[in-house]
């Protein structure tokens, strides 16, 4: 293990401070996912000016820039699960279902209820999308990438499984 330089520490520990500082200014927010929105951005714009400059980098270990990194990611990840999670958990099975003679089949005013409901969960959640700012463009598309990762195969899937009944028109 390489051991930093006395500049070298009193730089991270400075980079430190800073970082709990921001913590700090993100309990100001109160929607979470707002929080971990300006952790991220704030938190990547300092990776960014280290990983801009040789000498920060030289004097930054590697291991110190992809901790940071990590937390850039986990904030991205908590952000992720706290504005997608409403709309995941409208794509769940559970309460479309009914039970008749023995046998459990959809229930299309639950169906349709839940559609309307999915759109407008989508609807506020683009919206709101929309409306906040990521200044680092590479960070914005792999936060929309991901985002499009996780709610695509969920839609996909709750289609698949109910298009069929709304064809048809069962009740």
């Amino acid at each position: 293990p390489t051991s930093l330089s006395p500049l070298a520490l009193h730089l991270v520990l400075i980079i430190a401070v800073l970082q709990s500082n921001l913590e700090h200014k993100s309990e100001y927010f109160k929607d979470p996912s707002l929080r971990y929105l300006f952790m991220m951005n704030n938190v990547r714009y300092i990776v960014q000016k280290i990983e801009g400059s040789g000498e920060l980098q030289e004097l930054i270990s590697a291991d110190y820039l992809k901790k940071l990194d990590g937390y850039v990611k986990g904030a991205m990840t908590s952000y992720q699960e706290i504005t997608c999670g409403r709309l995941l958990n409208c794509l769940r099975d559970e309460g479309l279902y009914v039970c008749r003679c023995f046998t459990s089949q959809v229930s299309i005013r639950a169906l349709r209820k839940r559609i309307k409901i999915v759109n407008i969960v989508f609807e506020e959640i683009r919206s709101l999308q929309s409306s906040r700012e990521v200044q680092d463009l590479g960070l914005r598309e792999e936060l929309r990438r991901s985002m499009l990762e996780k709610l695509m195969p969920a839609y996909e899937g709750f289609l698949m499984r109910f298009s069929s009944h709304l064809e048809s028109g069962k009740q």
